[in-house]
Protein backbone atom coordinates (compact mmCIF):
# COMPACT_ATOMS: atom_id res chain seq x y z
CA UNK A 1 0.00 0.00 0.00
CA UNK A 2 2.73 2.05 1.07
CA UNK A 3 4.76 3.74 -1.73
CA UNK A 4 8.56 2.34 -2.35
CA UNK A 5 10.69 4.19 0.63
CA UNK A 6 7.37 6.13 2.70
CA UNK A 7 5.78 5.19 5.54
CA UNK A 8 1.65 5.05 5.67
CA UNK A 9 0.44 5.85 9.03
CA UNK A 10 -2.94 5.25 10.39
CA UNK A 11 -5.50 7.49 11.93
CA UNK A 12 -3.98 6.77 15.14
CA UNK A 13 -0.24 7.71 14.23
CA UNK A 14 -1.51 10.62 12.55
CA UNK A 15 -3.25 12.11 15.29
CA UNK A 16 -0.51 11.40 17.70
CA UNK A 17 2.47 13.11 15.80
CA UNK A 18 1.07 15.26 13.63
CA UNK A 19 2.93 18.13 15.32
CA UNK A 20 5.88 16.06 14.05
CA UNK A 21 5.65 15.18 10.72
CA UNK A 22 4.08 16.91 7.93
CA UNK A 23 1.63 14.09 6.06
CA UNK A 24 -0.14 13.92 3.04
CA UNK A 25 -3.52 11.84 3.06
CA UNK A 26 -3.94 9.46 0.86
CA UNK A 27 -7.25 7.27 -0.53
CA UNK A 28 -8.71 5.42 1.66
CA UNK A 29 -7.40 1.50 1.41
CA UNK A 30 -9.41 -1.68 2.41
CA UNK A 31 -7.74 -3.90 5.31
CA UNK A 32 -8.72 -7.65 5.94
CA UNK A 33 -10.89 -7.74 8.66
CA UNK A 34 -12.79 -4.23 8.57
CA UNK A 35 -15.61 -3.69 6.81
CA UNK A 36 -14.89 -0.07 5.74
CA UNK A 37 -11.76 1.63 3.64
CA UNK A 38 -9.45 3.10 6.29
CA UNK A 39 -7.91 6.67 5.97
CA UNK A 40 -4.13 6.83 5.20
CA UNK A 41 -1.62 9.23 5.37
CA UNK A 42 2.68 8.68 4.28
CA UNK A 43 4.63 11.39 5.78
CA UNK A 44 6.23 13.72 4.15
CA UNK A 45 9.09 15.67 6.29
CA UNK A 46 9.91 15.67 9.67
CA UNK A 47 9.23 19.40 11.19
CA UNK A 48 12.36 19.43 13.05
CA UNK A 49 14.39 18.62 10.52
CA UNK A 50 17.02 21.56 10.56
CA UNK A 51 17.67 20.51 14.90
CA UNK A 52 15.08 22.82 16.25
CA UNK A 53 12.23 20.30 18.54
CA UNK A 54 9.13 21.25 17.60
CA UNK A 55 7.56 23.31 20.25
CA UNK A 56 4.24 21.87 21.16
CA UNK A 57 3.57 24.55 23.88
CA UNK A 58 3.50 24.53 27.19
CA UNK A 59 0.34 22.71 28.82
CA UNK A 60 0.60 24.47 31.98
CA UNK A 61 1.60 28.18 33.67
CA UNK A 62 5.29 28.70 34.63
CA UNK A 63 5.81 28.80 38.46
CA UNK A 64 8.59 28.62 40.83
CA UNK A 65 11.38 29.11 38.67
CA UNK A 66 11.86 32.40 38.30
CA UNK A 67 14.78 32.59 39.25
CA UNK A 68 16.05 30.36 37.32
CA UNK A 69 15.45 31.44 34.62
CA UNK A 70 16.42 34.74 35.33
CA UNK A 71 20.07 33.80 35.69
CA UNK A 72 19.73 31.95 32.16
CA UNK A 73 18.68 35.00 30.21
CA UNK A 74 21.58 37.10 32.24
CA UNK A 75 24.17 33.90 30.56
CA UNK A 76 22.07 35.17 27.11
CA UNK A 77 22.62 38.36 27.76
CA UNK A 78 26.69 38.56 28.83
CA UNK A 79 27.29 36.27 25.26
CA UNK A 80 25.55 38.69 23.28
CA UNK A 81 26.77 41.63 24.64
CA UNK A 82 30.27 40.72 24.73
CA UNK A 83 30.72 37.98 22.06
CA UNK A 84 31.88 35.42 24.21
CA UNK A 85 30.67 31.39 24.62
CA UNK A 86 29.01 30.65 27.86
CA UNK A 87 28.52 27.51 29.11
CA UNK A 88 25.85 26.67 31.43
CA UNK A 89 24.90 23.19 32.65
CA UNK A 90 20.87 22.89 34.23
CA UNK A 91 20.96 19.72 36.20
CA UNK A 92 17.90 17.83 38.59
CA UNK A 93 16.06 14.66 38.86
CA UNK A 94 13.60 13.65 36.20
CA UNK A 95 10.71 15.47 36.59
CA UNK A 96 11.90 19.21 38.07
CA UNK A 97 11.22 20.92 35.23
CA UNK A 98 14.46 21.03 33.00
CA UNK A 99 12.83 21.00 29.86
CA UNK A 100 10.64 23.35 30.47
CA UNK A 101 13.12 25.43 31.71
CA UNK A 102 14.69 25.73 28.73
CA UNK A 103 11.65 25.88 26.77
CA UNK A 104 11.26 29.29 28.40
CA UNK A 105 14.39 30.24 27.71
CA UNK A 106 14.10 30.00 23.78
CA UNK A 107 10.75 31.95 24.19
CA UNK A 108 12.60 34.81 25.40
CA UNK A 109 15.27 34.57 22.71
CA UNK A 110 12.64 33.99 20.43
CA UNK A 111 11.31 37.81 21.92
CA UNK A 112 14.27 39.16 21.19
CA UNK A 113 14.77 42.08 18.64
CA UNK A 114 17.74 40.65 16.80
CA UNK A 115 17.89 37.48 14.99
CA UNK A 116 19.51 34.45 17.01
CA UNK A 117 20.19 30.94 15.07
CA UNK A 118 18.93 28.51 18.09
CA UNK A 119 20.21 24.93 17.42
CA UNK A 120 19.24 22.16 19.37
CA UNK A 121 21.29 18.56 20.44
CA UNK A 122 19.81 15.75 22.08
CA UNK A 123 22.63 13.23 24.07
CA UNK A 124 21.48 9.43 23.72
CA UNK A 125 20.99 7.49 26.84
CA UNK A 126 22.80 4.52 24.62
CA UNK A 127 24.46 3.26 21.97
CA UNK A 128 28.57 3.26 21.06
CA UNK A 129 29.91 6.42 19.79
CA UNK A 130 27.75 9.18 20.30
CA UNK A 131 29.92 11.19 23.03
CA UNK A 132 29.48 13.76 20.12
CA UNK A 133 25.98 13.44 19.45
CA UNK A 134 24.73 16.24 20.50
CA UNK A 135 27.47 18.56 19.02
CA UNK A 136 27.12 16.42 15.93
CA UNK A 137 23.24 17.36 15.44
CA UNK A 138 23.97 21.25 16.40
CA UNK A 139 26.44 21.09 13.27
CA UNK A 140 24.44 18.99 11.20
CA UNK A 141 21.84 21.40 11.75
CA UNK A 142 23.50 24.83 10.91
CA UNK A 143 24.81 23.72 8.02
CA UNK A 144 21.93 22.19 6.64
CA UNK A 145 22.89 18.41 6.17
CA UNK A 146 20.46 16.63 5.81
CA UNK A 147 20.63 12.13 6.08
CA UNK A 148 20.36 11.49 2.59
CA UNK A 149 23.67 13.77 1.58
CA UNK A 150 26.69 12.33 0.22
CA UNK A 151 30.06 12.63 1.69
CA UNK A 152 30.71 15.27 -1.02
CA UNK A 153 28.17 17.14 -0.13
CA UNK A 154 28.42 16.78 3.68
CA UNK A 155 32.40 18.71 3.18
CA UNK A 156 30.78 21.53 0.56
CA UNK A 157 28.25 22.32 3.48
CA UNK A 158 30.46 22.12 6.42
CA UNK A 159 33.21 24.13 4.33
CA UNK A 160 30.49 26.64 3.60
CA UNK A 161 29.51 26.86 7.00
CA UNK A 162 32.93 27.24 8.82
CA UNK A 163 33.86 30.18 6.24
CA UNK A 164 30.84 31.82 7.02
CA UNK A 165 31.44 31.95 10.26
CA UNK A 166 35.16 32.97 10.33
CA UNK A 167 34.96 35.59 7.52
CA UNK A 168 31.56 37.05 9.07
CA UNK A 169 34.31 37.79 12.00
CA UNK A 170 36.17 39.45 10.27
CA UNK A 171 39.33 36.29 9.87
CA UNK A 172 40.78 35.03 7.22
CA UNK A 173 39.07 32.73 4.80
CA UNK A 174 39.18 29.18 5.77
CA UNK A 175 41.43 27.11 3.28
CA UNK A 176 39.48 24.11 1.64
CA UNK A 177 40.40 20.74 1.76
CA UNK A 178 39.50 17.86 -0.69
CA UNK A 179 36.85 15.13 0.67
CA UNK A 180 39.17 12.56 2.51
CA UNK A 181 42.28 14.72 2.90
CA UNK A 182 43.99 13.97 5.27
CA UNK A 183 46.10 16.97 7.41
CA UNK A 184 50.19 16.82 7.80
CA UNK A 185 51.09 16.16 11.13
CA UNK A 186 51.08 19.38 12.98
CA UNK A 187 48.65 21.22 10.69
CA UNK A 188 44.45 21.44 11.18
CA UNK A 189 42.37 21.24 8.37
CA UNK A 190 41.17 24.48 6.97
CA UNK A 191 44.59 25.88 7.82
CA UNK A 192 43.38 27.86 11.06
CA UNK A 193 44.25 27.08 14.43
CA UNK A 194 42.26 29.15 17.57
CA UNK A 195 40.39 28.36 20.46
CA UNK A 196 37.09 29.80 22.29
CA UNK A 197 37.10 30.68 25.90
CA UNK A 198 33.82 29.43 27.87
CA UNK A 199 32.64 30.76 31.02
CA UNK A 200 31.00 28.26 32.81
CA UNK A 201 27.46 28.15 35.00
CA UNK A 202 26.01 25.30 37.02
CA UNK A 203 22.54 25.55 37.92
CA UNK A 204 20.97 22.70 39.86
CA UNK A 205 17.49 22.51 40.03
CA UNK A 206 15.96 21.35 43.30
CA UNK A 207 11.90 19.74 43.24
CA UNK A 208 9.64 22.89 43.95
CA UNK A 209 8.12 22.74 47.17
Amino acid sequence: MAPVGSVLVGEATYRATRGLFDYQPLPPVRVKGKAEPLPVWVAASARGRLGVAVDQGPATPFLGREAELGQLQRSYATARDEGSVRLVTVSGEPGVGKSRLVRELRAFVDAQPELIAWREGHCLPYGEGISFWALGEVLKAQAGILEFDDPATVAAKLADMVAAVVEGAGRAPVARDPPGAAARPGQRHGGQDGHAGAGGDLHRLAPLP
